[in-house]
């Protein structure tokens, strides 16, 4: 990053050479399936300049950043890199995709959807991975980047039982400890399921409850 960029808060920055040029904030998001659907539906949300500064959104730094927009002014000094942050693509853990999410954007967030139970386009995990994108993209290629069915659809579904019955970042230590399946924290020992974290004993009836009665049948599709 230049010297005229910064970052603060999730909240980029600019030197007042940039003031005039200046219209607002996009609200870019990770390109992640550990990122929360609920940042992921705020990609390219615009916030503009009269509002004042953007609020930080991402209870965590990585999950997305308000990038800066503009209207073109070649001719300013460090105008090229700039206009690098507002660049027509964006990283992404399948690839590089379109700057708006491409059809990898709306396939996470229907991931997401179907491990959390929401409503969704798509009634089944099978359905979603079948299908082919807006834009003609196979969503078997994004299955195939992601590692895999057990890849796709491990973390979303174990996360989605911490987000209704705990914390995410529960998830996140158990998926770390090598828990990749709803199956695998039904299966586990209750010594296996503290490798992950030191859960009371009604913690660890909660997390088979939940994935038996919630998630076990969704998962069980592919596992």
């Amino acid at each position: 990053m230049n010297e005229h960029i910064h970052i603060v808060d999730g909240v980029m920055r600019a030197s007042e050479s940039f003031d005039d040029i200046t219209t607002g904030w996009h609200f870019c998001a990770t390109m992640q399936q550990r990122t929360p659907a609920s940042i992921l539906r705020r990609h390219l949300e615009f916030w503009p300049k009269e509002k004042g500064t953007p609020p930080n959104i991402c209870p965590e730094g990585w999950e997305g950043i308000w990038l800066m927009a503009s209207s073109p002014m070649p001719e300013l000094p460090g105008w090229d890199d700039f206009r690098s942050f507002s660049d027509r693509s964006m990283a992404s853990e399948v690839g590089s995709i379109p700057a708006d999410g491409g059809d990898y954007l709306p396939f996470l967030l229907a991931l997401h959807d179907l491990t959390s139970g929401t409503p969704c386009p798509y009634s089944s995990l099978e359905e979603l991975i079948r299908a082919t994108g807006i834009r003609g993209t196979p969503h078997a290629r994004y299955v195939e980047r992601l590692g895999g069915l057990p890849g796709c659809i491990g973390f979303g579904a174990v996360r989605a039982i911490f987000l209704v019955v705990w914390r995410y970042d529960y998830a996140e230590r158990l998926w770390a400890a090598g828990f990749r399946t709803v199956q695998s924290l039904i299966d586990s020992t209750d010594e296996e399921l503290r490798s992950a974290h030191s859960f009371s004993k009604s913690g660890l009836q909660t997390i088979r409850r939940a994935a038996k009665k919630s998630l076990l049948p969704l998962a069980a599709e592919f596992v």
